[in-house]
């Protein structure tokens, strides 16, 4: 009788320890697969490139100006429109051109364009103020505050628009012998805001 009792609890234990091999090899089994799952998700160590610009503003800059689908930042006025319209090259379309500080004003001729531009000016709350001296041409008008001349040829046709979208109307264009000049065969000056004011005439305009 004892020897059955024996070697039925020898049974038991053996039945018992399988079970906890088991058991504990299917626990280990588990965190395996959690760590596999962990590896799979785990995010990629690699820095996201950042977002490329045509060139990186500059505290000094003062003006911004886009033109097809880019963005290009200059000191002032005078720079911007020889940067995008330089002396004897070729360009044309259209063109937005807003002021981040205020600036001093600008004389240009235009009439290189390959085609009719569309050029506007946003004040955008600040001040253009007319430049101090005149160009090495020594022509009274480049002391307007801003003076263009889109020519006769290919630009004939083209549209200048000065606006304000600060909210309050506060830009202005002022100092100058005369406001606003602008020269060319069918052209058009849209004034849509902004306020031009403190200027005095030369010899014409205002």
């Amino acid at each position: 009788m004892l020897k059955r009792a024996l070697c039925l609890l020898l049974a038991f234990l053996m039945t018992f320890s399988m079970a906890i091999t088991a058991f504990a090899t299917e626990l280990e089994s588990d965190a395996s697969a959690v760590e596999d799952i962990e590896l799979i998700f785990a995010p990629d160590e690699i820095d996201p490139e950042p977002l490329a610009d045509a060139e990186p503003m500059a505290a000094t800059d003062a003006v911004k100006v886009e033109h097809n689908g880019e963005t290009t930042y200059y000191e002032d006025l005078q720079k911007a429109f020889d940067g995008f319209a330089p002396q004897n090259n070729t360009y044309g379309g259209k063109y937005v051109i807003t002021l981040l500080g205020d600036t001093t004003g600008f004389h240009k001729n235009l009439q290189y364009s390959t085609e009719v531009l569309d050029i506007t000016l946003d004040l955008n709350g600040y001040t253009v103020t007319a430049p101090a001296t005149k160009c090495s041409a020594g022509c009274s008008t480049c002391t307007v505050s801003v003076n263009i001349n889109f020519g006769s040829t290919a630009s004939k046709g083209s549209s200048f628009t000065i606006k304000d979208s600060s909210g309050n109307n506060s830009g202005k264009i002022t100092g100058g012998k005369g406001g606003v000049k602008l020269d060319g065969t069918d052209c058009t000056l849209n004034f849509q805001g902004g306020t031009i004011t403190g200027n005095h005439g030369a010899s014409k305009g205002g």
